[in-house]
């Protein structure tokens, strides 16, 4: 047997003030005493405010999801350029990049393996000539 009462919480809402509604305009016709429905009356007032304040609760949580997201966004659009002139720097040493992210070091990494293999394929490409993170000072 299909239960009668949604699931869904914005069809329960509206399907209870319609029943609320009704039972509460027909207690004569039905035979009802205001104390019969005197529990659901209080269960529905719990249920009103708790259901506003979730609702009120979700859209916040939306606005703010989208506020971090697009500080978000902003924040990496500053960061790889960044990064990028970071990578490409003679002065950022190995301690450097791996203090800063793992990541930044292990892109250079590959970057400078994909140059010397090129440079191996290809004796015209002029290669660095050893390390470039020898000693350097180091940025604090």
């Amino acid at each position: 047997m299909a239960d009668y009462i949604p699931a869904a919480d914005a069809n329960f809402e509206n399907w209870q003030q319609n029943f609320m509604s009704v039972l509460s305009n027909n207690l004569e016709p039905l035979a009802l005493l205001p104390s019969d429905i005197a529990a659901m009356v209080a269960g529905q007032a719990v249920w009103s405010v708790a259901y506003g304040s979730h609702i009120t609760a979700q859209n916040a949580a939306k606005g703010a999801t989208q506020t971090k997201d697009t500080a978000r966004d902003t924040l990496e659009e500053e960061i790889r350029p960044f990064v990028q002139r970071l990578q490409t720097s003679p002065l950022l040493t190995d301690a450097q990049a791996a203090c800063a992210s793992p990541f930044v070091l292990r892109f250079q990494r590959r970057i400078e393996f994909a140059s010397t293999l090129a440079a191996r394929s290809n004796p015209s490409i002029p290669t660095t000539g050893g390390s470039r993170h020898s000693s350097r000072p180091t940025m604090t």
